[in-house]
């Protein structure tokens, strides 16, 4: 066998056990999910409110084996072996589907003392003048809306850390402005421990999302967990909002135009899950395809 043939066969044969498995599932009418489920969820987000849902989960269906594996940064989860992989990464795979989940609002942070202590700040171009905490995954090119669009501020990072608890106690230690998810920070905003500065110029959102390699769609357990995450949307709608109420900016996302065709075939229904169609760039694929295949047919 050549190089590349290894190199696929291990995929191929997972893919066509996983149908096999589903299918057997399907005719014999089994109602009772049974199988594992490999999940991969940010750190600090699955550390604060998705494990949560995956234990409720799990409850739900003691015959279903969890792996849950706490990774930041993107990650494709058909190479790694992964069925749902939650992120909000704008990255998308090749026989990957995207299943958008909710956005979520993200906001400076700073302590009172941190911001009197330094020059004033009242334009995102005054923080090239300031200590930032910068997380890794998002790196230090910090966005904001304004009148104009999107503007980029490159910050220097004097602490960085792929984790953003830590963060968080930096901002509160009066070490710097971090810029972080506000679900991690919505407890230490109540209780005054930090404050948003440059509450004028908000940051775009994220979008929360769930990839799951397109032949994991046809196994009836990846698309319960799937609904079950969705149903809890209503509940972290309250989590994800803005410490000062604004409006989310979420249809200002690229990522939300140019994905959401995939995400909106991804149905409830086990059967239509398994004709989902592919990302953009897989349809791109097979249209190039068809035209070759006229061209040789000389139509």
């Amino acid at each position: 066998m050549s190089a590349d043939g290894e190199h696929h066969l291990e995929r191929i044969v997972a893919a066509i056990a996983a149908h096999d498995q589903a299918l057997s599932e399907l005719r014999k009418g089994v109602r009772r999910l049974t199988g594992p489920i490999r999940i991969k969820v940010p750190s600090t987000l699955g550390f604060l409110r998705l494990n949560a849902l995956v234990r409720e989960f799990a409850e739900l269906h003691p015959d279903i084996d969890m792996e849950v594996l706490l990774l930041d940064g993107p990650m494709n989860p058909a190479a790694e072996g992964i069925d749902i992989a939650i992120t909000a990464f704008p990255a998308s795979f090749d026989n990957v589907a995207d299943e958008f989940l909710w956005p979520t609002r993200r906001s400076l942070f700073a302590s009172r003392q941190y911001l009197s202590s330094y020059p004033g700040l009242n334009h995102p171009r005054q923080l090239e003048e300031h200590r930032c905490l910068v997380y890794q995954p998002t790196g230090p090119s910090w966005p904001f809306l304004t009148g104009n669009g999107v503007m980029t501020v490159t910050v220097h990072a004097r602490i960085s850390s792929n984790d953003m608890s830590v963060l968080l106690e930096a901002a509160k230690t009066h070490l710097g402005i971090a810029l972080l998810s506000n679900y991690v920070a919505l407890p230490e905003i109540r209780g005054g421990f930090v404050v948003v500065p440059l509450p004028d110029f908000p940051v775009p959102d994220l979008w929360i999302k769930a990839m799951v390699p397109i032949d994991r769609l046809r196994m009836p357990r990846i698309n319960a967990l799937l609904r079950f995450i969705r149903s809890k949307e209503k509940a972290l709608i309250p989590w994800t909002r803005d410490p000062f109420g604004r409006a989310h900016r979420h249809e200002k996302s690229n990522l939300r135009r140019t994905t959401d065709l995939s995400s909106s075939r991804l149905q409830s229904s086990d059967r239509r899950a398994a004709t989902a169609i592919p990302t953009k760039r897989n349809s791109i694929g097979i249209s190039i395809a068809q035209k070759a295949a006229k061209c040789r047919n000389g139509s």
